[in-house]
Formats: structure tokens, C-alpha cells, sequence
């Protein structure tokens, strides 16, 4: 005997009141979540223009740091080792 199965309610189509508000939702989701991604971004933007914007001074005789025209210090990674074949 087969279990007796609930009755279905037909389709009702979405009318325009609630399509826009379906609309405004996607809408207003996009720009929360590409504000959000990009937030950071732009606070990482503004502080590089702040950086290359601040007056950096010229050397003054006998100064070799810190200053535009010095000395800057540069590091140099050595390569890793070759990996070894299997045994």
C-alpha cells in the first residue's frame, strides 16, 4: 500500500513588488560584499600615497642613511639546495 502524499500547492508566480524586492536585495548584497572585499584595498592605497607623498629629506654631509640619496640596505636570499634524487 502506498503512503498517501500531501497535497501540492500550484505555482504562484512572484509579482512585482516582490521581484523588486528581490532585486534591491541582490543589489544591496553586491555592493555590501565589494565594499567590504575592497576596503582594504583602498586603507592600503592611501597609506602607500601617504608614504611616497611624505618629504623625505636630502642627505646632509656625512649622513649615508635615512635619506634621499643614501645608502640602502639590500638582502640577498641564497638559493635553496637541489633537491636529491630518490634513493
Amino acid at each position: 500500500m502506498a503512503t498517501p502524499q500531501p497535497p501540492v500547492e500550484p505555482f504562484r508566480p512572484v509579482n512585482r513588488r516582490q521581484r523588486l524586492l528581490i532585486a534591491l536585495l541582490a543589489v544591496g548584497t553586491t555592493l555590501a560584499i565589494g565594499v567590504g572585499m575592497l576596503s582594504p584595498h583602498v586603507e592600503f592605497l592611501r597609506a602607500q600615497l601617504k608614504r611616497l607623498l611624505a618629504d623625505v629629506p636630502a642627505c646632509a654631509p656625512g649622513q649615508l642613511r635615512g635619506c634621499t640619496g643614501g645608502i640602502q640596505d639590500v638582502f640577498v636570499v641564497e638559493p635553496p639546495a637541489p633537491a636529491s634524487a630518490p634513493p
